[in-house]
C-alpha cells in the first residue's frame, strides 16, 4: 500500500501456511516508522481499523521519532520497556576498518542472529495481540527491514509458511525504502549504535541498507540449530504456549 510519508508499509496476507491455508486478508501489517505520515496516509491508515501496533523501537528512537499522534490515538501501541543494544564491539569495529564483503556479511548476519533474541519480548506481544484477537495489527521499526523482518519471520514460520515465500516477503523491502529520506543511523536496526555509523566502510554501509537474504537464513538456521524449530523457541525463549500458538494459528489462517 504505497503511502506518501509512510515507507515500507504493505500486507502481510494470501501467503498459504499450514494445512494449505493462507493468511486472511487485511489483517496482519508491517513498516518503517509511523512518524511522518501525510494527511491522506492518516486517513488510509485509520481505514484499516488497526487494534494493536508493536512498535520495535528503542527509547530512544521513539523519543526523536514518535508515532504521529493521529495514529497513536486509534489503536493501542506496545514496545518492549527494555531496549536491546548489540553489545558486539568487535562486530562494530570490523564494520569501521573491513572492505570484504564475506566479512561484512558475516558480521551483519551474527547481529541480525541476536535481534531474535533481544527482542523476545516483542515477539510475545506480537503472538499475545495475534491469539486474542487484537486484529489487525502492524509491526514496525525505523525501516521496516531488520527488526520487523526478523520478528515477521518467525510469525510466518510459526504458520507453516514456505520458506522461499517468507524469504520474498522479508527482500521486497528493498524495493520500498527511499535512503534520501530515511537516514542511515533511524535504519539501522540491527542494534548498530549511531555513533559507529560515522566509522562505517562505504561497503559496510551498503550492506546495511538493504535486506540481504544471507542475514535472514542466519537468524532461521540459528534457531533451527539451537531449538530444532521455531515452535520450540517460541515455547523455550519467548514463552508462546501450544494453546496461543494454535490460537494464533486458527485466528491468521483460512
Amino acid at each position: 500500500m504505497p503511502l506518501a510519508g509512510i515507507m515500507n508499509f504493505r500486507e502481510i496476507g494470501g501467503l498459504k501456511g499450514q494445512g494449505g491455508r493462507r493468511i486472511k486478508p487485511g489483517l496482519f501489517w508491517r513498516s518503517a516508522g509511523l512518524d511522518r505520515p501525510h494527511t491522506d496516509d492518516i486517513d488510509l491508515i485509520k481505514g484499516l481499523n488497526l487494534k494493536t501496533i508493536v512498535d520495535l523501537r528503542g527509547a530512544k528512537e521513539r523519543a526523536a521519532f514518535p508515532t504521529h499522534a493521529a495514529l497513536a490515538q486509534s489503536c493501542e501501541i506496545l514496545w518492549s520497556t527494555t531496549d536491546a543494544e548489540s553489545t558486539q564491539t568487535e562486530v562494530f569495529e570490523l564494520l569501521a576498518r573491513s572492505h570484504d564483503e564475506g566479512a561484512l556479511t558475516e558480521a551483519v548476519a551474527s547481529l541480525y542472529i541476536q535481534i531474535a533474541d533481544q527482542h523476545a519480548a516483542h515477539i510475545r506481544m506480537v503472538f499475545d495481540a495475534i491469539a486474542e484477537y487484537r486484529l489487525p495489527i502492524l509491526v514496525h521499526c525505523a525501516a521496516g527491514k531488520d527488526r520487523t523482518g526478523v520478528v515477521v519471520a518467525v510469525v510466518l514460520e510459526s504458520l507453516g509458511i514456505d520458506r522461499r515465500d517468507i524469504m520474498s516477503d522479508y527482500l521486497e523491502t528493498n524495493l520500498h525504502l527511499d535512503w534520501d529520506r530515511l537516514s542511515v543511523a533511524a535504519a539501522a536496526g540491527t542494534g548498530i549504535r549511531e555513533n559507529s555509523l560515522d566509522r562505517m566502510t562505504a561497503p559496510a554501509l551498503a550492506l546495511i541498507k538493504r535486506a540481504n537474504s544471507a542475514f535472514l537464513e542466519a537468524v532461521l538456521s540459528d534457531i533451527d540449530s539451537r531449538y530444532g524449530s521455531v515452535d520450540r523457541f517460541l515455547a523455550q525463549k519467548v514463552g508462546v504456549s501450544s494453546a496461543t500458538l494454535a490460537r494464533v494459528r486458527e485466528n491468521l489462517l483460512e
